[in-house]
């Protein structure tokens, strides 16, 4: 369910950044809630895509776009585009992967571990498994994020869950030969 909240015309840009590309800057005359600013982002005639309004450091606003998104829209640096925020209703901010919903539904201390978390590193989470295609992937990862929550308390270390990550790739790998 969304609310068509506001309509705009922008720009691509490239922002100066080593965590960011390109990017959809909001007019100053759209206000957005700092206190919900996650948004159905619809770009021309594209699909909607969930996004969060990242402030810009001077009282303004910008939605990142990726490297596929930007491939996808066919789109470059300096083209105009139509923007249409709705606001996102969503629980999480993006969909929820089907491995994941069921995995938290079979394991009830890795589901409250899970919800405990802040929204921003439940969809990080959320991020890692919805990355890739491949159903048994986003299983293993499901997993073996599951085991890094009840392993450290509900806490994550990001690099000790990525290092876990790949050596379940690897097991999986060795089983395969």
């Amino acid at each position: 369910m969304y609310l068509v909240l506001m309509q705009f015309v922008s720009k691509i840009v490239q922002l100066d950044s080593n965590v960011w590309g390109r990017a959809i800057p909001v007019p100053s005359v759209v206000e957005i809630d700092p206190d919900h600013r996650r948004y159905m982002v619809k770009i021309n005639d594209h699909e909607p895509f969930h996004g969060g309004a990242m402030p810009d450091g001077q009282g303004s606003w910008f939605y990142t776009l990726n490297k596929q998104q930007v491939k996808d829209f066919g789109l470059d640096i300096g083209d105009e585009v139509e923007v249409t925020l709705e606001k996102d209703l969503s629980r999480f901010g993006m969909p929820m992967p089907m491995e994941f919903e069921e995995l938290f539904i079979q394991d009830v201390e890795g589901g409250g571990h899970f919800e405990k978390l802040t929204p921003g590193k439940q969809r990080n989470l959320i991020y890692i498994v919805n990355n890739v295609k491949n159903p048994d992937i986003k299983l293993r990862r499901a997993l073996v994020i599951v085991d890094h929550l009840k392993s450290q308390n509900g806490k994550i270390d990001f690099k000790a869950l990525n290092a876990e990550i790949k050596e379940a790739n690897q097991k999986a790998k060795n089983m395969r030969s």
